[in-house]
């Protein structure tokens, strides 16, 4: 049992760190609704996609590379291979933030109504120290250094929520001082980050050699993260829409409850496609094949298990977190369950196509997925009210697990009769 435990040391700590994570997250979301009201948190929810909107191309454009093609260079190629991809992190960064803040500025001029000049420069900092942590905390995962990446993160999010507490018990917070709090603690992992990650790398030449090899899996990775934001979160913005902000609130809040398994979902996203690139060098397509459906099976059965408790509580669960009145909703709780299960189906798929360094299929996969949201989701709204968000949510989730599925199959075969 010992020697279990020794073996297993990095995944249980990695495992704990995203539990950390997501628990706080959670608390913290519950305590937003709480404090700001489900119009405010609908607002603050709408914010926050921007946010997680260049997040989702920062992870396709330089975390999967990373987590996918750095395991499969030699041990004396690995620290100028990070050191590249460290550099594109800062110029990414430092561009998006600033495309965000002119963004947010272009926008208060044409929607004067929306009241979000003010957001323009404290979201932009949020975003450039927000994607900058998470890079570290992936980097650390990879290089082994996981009790670092849980300094880190417990710097982060523990730290976050203990100002927001302290504040909150002081005076009243507004929805402006929320991020000022969220960039302060961010800014406090980054600078301790900052010493245990590589030295950029100031090589010009070998930068841009490797980010055309990054490239040629992040081109349809990026394409898929814009697609992949449309196609999740078009729904969500049509609700807020047609039937106002408190819509997005009680979307939020209920995804928030099933967020939980946010555990498993990160947790896995920080070692598997590492293991799956070197059971796909050592044994070929047979052993990745052999190693995803290990992961499908182990986190499947802990993810049914998980969504069964929370979709039979799924009333009482609202109505202890936010008050009664939220017991009226446990509908959408049900209904984010069962999107999560198929989403977790899709998991390891999208995994092995990334390891394979075919991820095309996964921008066509988002593609359609964006075209069924851009046509139906105005439909689906407006004849089934907040339930019409949840069908169209399962009914990309099953677009996308068909897609994956046979391209991940064909791409195997082609592979193998080479």
């Amino acid at each position: 049992m010992i020697n279990f435990f020794k073996k297993y040391k990095n995944l249980n700590l990695t495992l704990i760190d995203q539990a950390m994570v997501s628990g706080v997250n959670f608390v913290v979301s519950v305590a937003l609704v709480r404090i700001l009201g489900i119009e405010l948190f609908g607002i603050f929810s709408l914010l926050w996609l921007a946010i997680l909107f260049i997040q989702s191309i920062q992870f396709a454009v330089i975390i999967s590379p990373m987590m996918s093609i750095g395991p499969k260079y030699l041990d004396a190629e690995k620290d100028s291979y990070y050191a590249a991809v460290l550099t594109h992190q800062i110029v990414f960064s430092i561009i998006s933030s600033l495309i965000l803040y002119i963004s947010i500025i272009i926008s208060s001029y044409i929607f004067p109504e929306w009241g979000i000049k003010d957001y323009a420069f404290i979201l932009a900092l949020t975003i450039f120290l927000s994607q900058n942590q998470d890079f570290i905390r992936r980097f650390s995962f990879i290089k082994g250094k996981v009790k670092e990446a849980f300094i880190n993160d417990f710097i982060s999010y523990v730290g976050r929520l203990a100002v927001l507490v302290i504040f909150f018990m002081q005076t009243d917070l507004s929805l402006k001082s929320i991020f000022w709090i969220f960039s302060f603690t961010l800014s406090i992992s980054v600078i301790y980050g900052i010493t245990i990650i590589n030295k950029p790398s100031f090589d010009y030449k070998y930068s841009l050699k490797i980010f055309k090899r990054n490239w040629k899996t992040s081109k349809w990775l990026a394409g898929s993260a814009i697609m992949q934001w449309t196609s999740g979160n078009y729904f969500i913005i049509a609700a807020g829409a047609i039937l106002g902000p408190a819509s997005v609130g009680i979307l939020r809040a209920a995804g928030n409850v099933i967020g939980i398994t946010h555990i498993l979902f990160q947790g896995l996203e920080n070692i598997v496609p590492a293991s799956a690139s070197k059971n796909y060098t050592d044994q070929g397509t047979s052993g990745l094949k052999a190693y995803l459906i290990k992961v499908l099976f182990f986190g499947g059965s802990l993810f049914l298990v998980l969504t069964f408790i929370i979709s039979i509580f799924s009333g009482e669960i609202l109505s202890f977190l936010y008050g009664e009145e939220y017991y009226q909703y446990r509908y959408i709780l049900f209904w984010y369950a069962m999107v999560y299960i198929v989403m977790y189906s899709v998991l390891p798929l999208t995994i092995g196509l990334r390891t394979l360094e075919n991820t095309k299929p996964l921008f066509f996969s988002y593609l359609v997925t964006t075209i069924f949201s851009l046509i139906c989701a105005k439909f689906f709204v407006e004849n089934f009210l907040l339930s019409g968000v949840m069908m169209g949510m399962m009914v990309n989730q099953f677009i996308f697990l068909g897609i994956t599925y046979f391209y991940f199959q064909r791409t195997c075969r082609t592979i193998d009769l080479r």
